[in-house]
């Protein structure tokens, strides 16, 4: 029996399992990134964005109101809007 005549070698037969891939993607993880935008009133508007499976940006839950310290550090002093959906 020629297996090649039923397709790729890899392909599995009946009873047999599909060879494992190489590289294992974790769906879990997810890369965020950070926007930061300066607002009007001297405050900065901080906003974590991931790319969705379309590979659009997307925010992930509330943006933080932030303030600069004397250090040049962000510190949190609020929660923002969150996005309308």
């Amino acid at each position: 029996m020629d297996i090649a005549f039923f397709g790729r070698p890899s392909t599995p037969l009946a009873g047999q399992r599909k060879p494992l891939p190489t590289v294992q993607i974790n769906p879990g993880a997810v890369q965020t990134y950070p926007d930061i935008k300066r607002r009007l009133d001297g405050r900065y508007e901080r906003v974590q964005l991931f790319r969705n499976r379309c590979g659009n940006l997307v925010p992930l839950g509330a943006a933080d109101i932030c303030v600069m310290d004397d250090y040049g550090f962000l510190l949190r002093v609020g929660e923002g809007e969150r996005p309308w959906w």
